[in-house]
Parts: structure tokens; sequence; C-alpha cells
């Protein structure tokens, strides 16, 4: 099934000449990534605000610049003689003859964009005249074309893996901003969407840009790609809890997971050995069933050589959401038990928000399905070290390598030792440990904790720290090496320990870089 498109797309007849030289207006009017956020005083780059919410005053135009924005992002209806000293009557002209801007209906005196047009991932990309379900066009119709410009879709972006490739593919595609974003580094890649609209959006997303290896299709989730395989998958599919599908690209059923459901159950057969499902979404903590491993029930027997993990970024009490969304007026307060009911007889206890990661191994072994949080700024680097050091561990000479590896304790770490008073003395008798990082954990453990990690500089390995514990008399004489092994990987997870065998991106440089 294809969704048809509900009204003609705006751009339809334009030229790749014409392109080529809107690419080349654009830049000359200084209507670029880093200038726009600059102005807008967006942090981080790529994620738009409302002028009424950042401060900027709607009514002031000084360049091109203010002009553009005002223009294309922020939906206004602009005077035309303004904009005509401002950007040049000729730029005016090329905007028009694209299909980008047109007359205010009854009044020809002011100008307005039929579409959003922004710079991103260092692109200009296109989606409807919206943001965040806000439908500045007059006729809202549920094949809107969703931004590329949102939070969410930041998140979405910033854990999918830039380094080379094969083909990809991004499905709920819309404005098809992930297949645009990875196509330098992929051989080739795809966009699929469930509707005509997003498709014809995304097809002149690729020739604005000039990218010559993307296919935009349309139709129902994988059936347009019947057959292929990808190394990586992309999906940002709708996820909103709903009681009614009125919006294509939001509404995900009354848990939000029906969408998400299906981008799983299709994606092994789409999937090349080692290649990898990467699904921004909201999902459901359930009753005895926490939503990782009802991910890995979605699969099916496909999922044997599967390795599932979830990236939690956030969780909500299902009351607590419905009263800001009712806050907000997305929904009525009188409608917050309407919503909740149904969340209450599939027993959802929370609603989580994060990313899927699915990778087909293809090893002798059991398939792994974990949970990890991730607190503050995450890269996909470290999304990939996080995959590739798990499954190293889930090997079978696992514990043997962890024992001969060689840790030192991360800088930044905090560690603080509980001392008791026994009989007149005191002596250290507990410790604590707290690390910082996208994975960081706090842990509590034994008093000779604090030793250890006084010990671990990366010189002696972990079986010589257990025969350290050991002579000292501070284990067990019966507690075996592979049990320190075993706190030792979950110390390097944690951000609390390093090993050379395993080593971790650097911090602090932009997620986009290959």
């Amino acid at each position: 099934m294809i969704v048809p498109l509900s009204r003609p797309v705006p751009f339809a007849a334009a030229g790749e000449a014409q392109l080529a030289e809107l690419r080349a207006l654009l830049a000359r009017l200084g209507y670029t990534q880093a200038a726009a956020w600059a102005r807008m005083g967006c942090e981080p780059v790529g994620v738009y605000r409302n002028p009424v919410d950042d401060g900027r005053d709607p009514m002031q135009l000084n360049d091109a610049l203010d002009a553009c924005i005002r223009l294309f992002m922020d939906g206004e209806g602009l005077s035309r003689p303004i904009l005509s000293d401002l950007m040049g009557a000729e730029a005016l002209a090329l905007l028009a003859a694209i299909g980008l801007v047109e007359s205010v209906p009854g009044d020809d005196a002011m100008l307005r964009a039929t579409v959003q047009l922004y710079p991103t991932q260092d692109l200009y990309v296109v989606s409807d005249r919206h943001f965040d379900g806000r439908v500045s066009s007059e006729v809202v119709t549920n094949d809107v074309v969703y931004p590329a410009i949102t939070y969410t879709v930041a998140r979405y972006l910033e854990l999918l893996p830039r380094r080379p490739i094969g083909p990809m593919l991004e499905v709920c595609g819309g404005t098809g901003i992930a297949a645009l974003a990875l196509s330098p580094t992929a051989t080739r890649v795809w966009s699929s969407d469930i509707t005509q609209r997003s498709t014809e959006f995304a097809r002149f997303n690729a020739r604005l840009n000039a990218i010559d290896n993307l296919t935009a299709v349309a139709g129902d989730m994988y059936e347009p790609v019947a057959g292929l395989r990808f190394d990586l998958i992309a999906a940002h599919p709708p996820y909103v809890p709903s009681l009614e599908r009125k919006l294509i690209f939001r509404d995900g059923g009354a848990a939000g997971e029906e969408i998400t459901q299906r981008v799983v159950e299709g994606a092994p057969a789409h999937l090349t050995p080692g290649g990898r499902l990467y699904c921004t979404c909201m999902g459901s903590e359930r009753v005895n069933a926490p939503f990782e491993q009802r991910v890995r029930e979605w699969l099916g027997e496909a999922g044997a050589d599967c390795d599932v993990f979830f990236f939690l970024v956030q969780s909500h009490d299902p009351l607590v959401y419905y009263a800001r969304a009712a806050a907000s007026r997305r929904i009525g307060f009188d409608k917050i038990y309407e919503h909740l009911l149904p969340l209450k007889e599939l027993g959802v206890r929370e609603l989580l928000y994060g990313t899927i990661v699915i990778r087909r191994h293809g090893e002798a072994r059991s398939a792994l399905t974990l949970r990890q949080e991730i607190h503050g700024e995450v890269t996909w680097r470290d999304v990939d070290w996080y995959v590739d050091f798990t499954t190293m561990m889930a090997q079978p000479d696992a514990p043997e390598r962890l024992l001969a590896m060689k840790p030192s304790t991360r800088d930044g770490v905090a560690l603080a030792v509980r001392h008791t008073k026994e009989l007149g003395e005191w002596g250290p008798t507990g410790s604590a440990v707290l690390s910082t990082g996208p994975f960081a954990a706090e842990m509590s453990g034994h008093a000779w904790l604090a030793a250890l990690l006084a010990r671990c500089d990366g010189e002696r390995t972990v079986r010589d720290h257990w025969q350290s514990l050991r002579d000292a008399s501070a284990i067990a004489p019966d507690w075996a090496p592979e049990e320190l092994a075993a706190m030792v990987r979950t110390m390097i997870v944690g951000e609390i320990l390093d090993v050379a065998d395993a080593p971790r991106p650097e911090r602090n440089r932009p997620s986009g870089d290959a």
C-alpha cells in the first residue's frame, strides 16, 4: 500500500540547472548551516527553536540571512519589496520558478515559502511548512512531511555510524535525512516511505544536494526493496502513543510500538552478515516484560543470530507523560484517562525513549540482549565501541582474554571509601565509585575495591590483581579469578576502567566525522 499525494508537491518542475543555481544562491545569501544556526542561537547545531522561544525579534530583518531564516524556517509571510531589497529580484524569481515561494493568498505584495528549507547535516533539506506538529499550511493532511531539524531527529542521526559501509536503507524515511547524511560514506542509499509525498520530498532533497547514489522509493516498509540486503538499516518510525491515526509521521498505536515492531520484524531478512539496524523510537516497559526482551521476541526465529541492544535515553511515567502532553495542549486534560486506559490494559509501567541496535552476528554463540543507559552526550563511535566490546565479551574465550588485559583507572572517576569504627578502631568496610561519560556507572563494593583501582595502572593484568588480592587475604580463598574478570568487564563498560584491547573513541570530536 502507498499513500497517494494529498496535494501536489510545489517543486515538481525544478530542473538540474535551476537547482545548481539555487545552491549557489543560498550560499551567496549567507544561508549556510554555521551562519543560520549561529544567528538563531540554537545549540546544538541542527535543532530549531521558534523565535518566540529563543528571544529573537520576529519582526527584525537586517540582511539576506535574516530574510532566509524568516521566510524558510519561521514560515512567515513577508513583504515582497523588502525581500527583493535584501535578497535581490533575480533571487526571488529563481525561488518562484522552482516553486519554493508563492504569493500569500489575497495579497500579492506578500510572499511566503511553500516548504521549510534549511541547512542541516551540511545539506539543504526541504520538508512541509510545519514544526513539531504545529502546521502552518492551511490544509493539514496526514501525509505531511516531518522536519529534519527537531531534537528527536538530531538524537536519531547522532548515533548512525559515519564510517565507510556498503548499501544502506532508511525506512520511514520522510525527508530522507538519514540516507542523505550517510550518502558520502555508503556505496548506495535507499529511502523508503509509505507516503508518495515523502518520497517526492526525498527525491527532491537528493537532487537539491546533487546526491546521485540515493534512490527514494514509495511502499509499505520493506516491500519496495524486497530481495535486497543492507549493511545498515536506519529507522525513525512513528512512535507517539495514540488512540487514532491522524498523522502518519507521528502516530504509532496505543503503546506507540506498532510501526517499530514491523521495522524490527522485517530487519533480519534485509541485513547482511554483520549488518545493523538502528531504530530510534519510544517503547514500553511492561509488567514482567522488559522492552529489549520484547524486541527480541519480535525477531522470532530470525533472531537466533541477532544481538539486541537498547540504548535508553529517557523514561517516563505514563501519567506524567500525558499530563505534560495536556499542559502543552497536544491533548485535552479530559483525555488523559482515555489515553492511559489502553496502556494500563497492556501492563505498561513506563514509556521509554532510546535507540534499538540489532546486529546480525552470524557466529556460533548465544545471542545478546542488553540494555545500556545513556547519560549526556553520546556519538555513534560510543555506540560502536559498546557493541564491539560486548560482542567480544560474548566469545567463548572472553574470560581468559579479560584475565590477560591490563586495566587502568580512567581520569575523572570518583571514589569514596566507607570507614566503620569497631572495637575502638576505624577500618575500611566498603567503597563506592562513580564515573563520567555516556555509559557512566555507579558501583558499590568491598573495601578492597579502592586498593584495586589504585593499582590499575595499565601495567598489571587482571590475573595479577586477583593474585595480589588473594595474597593479601582480601578475597575469599574460593573466589575464582573469573569472578574478578566479570567485575572488571562491568567497570570497563561503566567507564571506570580502560584497556588497550578495547580503546575508547576520542571525546569532543564532531559526530559526523568519518
